[in-house]
């Protein structure tokens, strides 16, 4: 028992690190808008921003980084992004894309 409880210490944060299912074969591109980083999976009915700059991240707020991540999926996918639907934090921007 003991052996399964050491090894789900040390399995589950390795889990969390991957790709959710439905990014696995979404196209995805790196661009830098404002100083930070993301990650951009899209372009399809949803696309989804990583920021991987992270303390610029935390010197702008959640604000400028969820407007800085729309930009940069409106860049990476040519698709226009539906102010609506955006929603997410420091770390992961999702929204609606117009293709």
């Amino acid at each position: 028992m003991r052996r399964y409880f050491i090894l789900c210490l040390f399995a589950l944060p390795a889990l969390g690190a991957c790709q959710s299912v439905g990014l696995l074969n979404a196209p995805q591109a790196d661009r830098m808008v404002g100083g930070q980083t993301f990650r951009i999976y899209g372009p399809g009915a949803d696309g989804q921003a990583e920021a991987h700059s992270i303390q610029p991240t935390r010197r702008l707020g959640r604000g400028q980084t969820v407007a800085n991540g729309a930009r940069a999926m409106a860049l990476a996918t040519g698709c226009l992004v539906d102010p609506a639907s955006l929603r997410g934090d420091e770390a992961i921007i999702k929204a609606q894309l117009i293709c």
